[in-house]
């Protein structure tokens, strides 16, 4: 269900949040068995996502966050799932309905040299 290499992925994915914790006091980032358990029922309620969409809006709503200084954001494990809801559901849904909006993203970081949407291990 995971894939190949799923608990590398997983760490992928946890490595993409900020290191600490959130404006709200919330650490950031989850342990990797808790995250595990997370995309286990994350996959088994949403089978059309793969890895790539899910790094992909997991970075893009990262990108977001930060222009704002990481205000309300999610800690790793809640993005996945808070009560149900998932918005990193709604973020994969949304760069398949609307992948233009990753342009601006991407030029920004290409202004910043950064090595966002390169090649994933």
């Amino acid at each position: 269900m995971l894939g190949d290499q799923f608990l590398d992925k997983i760490k992928y994915y946890r490595e993409l949040f900020p290191r600490g914790t959130l404006p709200s006091g919330a650490v950031s980032k989850q342990s990797v068995a808790q995250l595990k358990d997370k995309f286990i029922k994350f996959f088994q309620t949403y089978p059309e996502y793969e890895w790539p969409i899910v790094h992909l809006a997991t970075e893009y709503y990262i990108f977001e966050k930060e222009k704002v200084n990481f205000e309300f954001m999610k800690n790793s494990g809640y993005f996945i799932d808070k009560f149900g809801v998932s918005e990193l559901a709604n973020y994969c849904d949304l760069l398949l309905e609307s992948p233009e909006i990753l342009e601006p993203a991407l030029k920004q970081y290409k202004i910043q040299n950064a090595k966002w949407f390169q090649e994933k291990p």
